[in-house]
C-alpha cells in the first residue's frame, strides 16, 4: 500500500505600509512652479502616485524643496515615516470649485511627473524623486 504525503502549505498575511507611497519612477522640475500653476503640479503630484481621484489617507512623496508648512498646519496633510497622507480636510480644499486648479495644467504636469517629459508651459529641467 502506498501513502501520499502531502505538503503542508503556509501562507503568511500581505503586509501593507500605508505609510510609504509606491515605488515608481517619478519625475519633479528643479525650478518650482508659482501661483496658481503650483495648486495644479502639487494636485498633479498626488495624481500621479495615487490616481485620479484624491482620497483621505493617500500616501504620497513630494519634491525635495516643497515647502508644506501651511497645509502640515492646516491638517490638510499629515507626514509619517518620510511620506505624506492627504486627510479629509485636504481633500476637499484641493477638490473645492472654487480654488480648483486648471485641469488641462494637472493633466499635463501629471504626464511630465510621470515621464519626465516637459512641456511648452512649463519647460524647466526635471529631475527624478527619490
Amino acid at each position: 500500500m502506498k501513502t501520499q504525503t502531502v505538503a503542508k502549505q503556509t501562507t503568511k498575511p500581505a503586509t501593507v505600509n500605508k505609510a510609504q507611497p509606491k515605488a515608481q519612477s517619478l519625475f519633479f522640475f528643479q525650478t518650482t512652479p508659482a501661483g496658481r500653476l503650483l495648486r495644479a503640479y502639487f494636485v498633479a503630484m498626488i495624481q500621479a502616485q495615487t490616481g485620479d481621484k484624491l482620497k483621505a489617507g493617500a500616501s504620497f512623496r513630494l519634491w525635495p524643496s516643497a515647502n508644506v508648512r501651511g497645509h502640515l498646519d492646516c491638517k490638510r496633510i499629515t507626514r509619517d515615516n518620510g511620506a505624506y497622507q492627504l486627510t479629509a480636510a485636504g481633500v476637499n480644499y484641493f477638490t473645492d470649485p472654487t480654488q480648483a486648479p486648471d485641469a488641462d495644467a494637472v493633466k499635463a504636469f501629471t504626464k511630465a511627473i510621470k515621464t519626465g517629459e516637459k512641456f511648452s508651459a512649463y519647460n524647466f529641467a526635471m529631475s527624478p524623486l527619490k
